[in-house]
């Protein structure tokens, strides 16, 4: 479906650094998917890196909370220990 390219996008600007716009297009798929969790994961990345720690810790606990055995997001565990140190 169309999340598959919406991924690639986003994992894009990842790899460029472009937070703002990571926020912005993680925002409006959400808004569209809210049951989808990558959007989740990329915007708690891109705020972790903007320093919104806060909102960051928020997102990860979001997706463990939701997908505690996925190993596609076995990352956002990571994640959390990092910005909780």
């Amino acid at each position: 479906g169309p999340e598959v390219q919406i991924f690639l996008k986003i994992d894009e600007l990842e790899k460029q650094k472009k937070y703002s716009e990571i926020i912005n297009m993680c925002k409006d798929q959400i808004n569209i998917t809210p049951e989808w969790l990558t959007p989740y994961f990329y915007l708690g990345i891109a705020y972790a890196n903007t320093g919104n720690k806060a909102k960051a810790i928020e997102l990860f606990k979001y997706i463990i909370k939701n997908a505690p055995d996925d190993p596609s997001y076995k990352q956002a565990k990571e994640f959390l220990v990092e910005l909780n140190k």
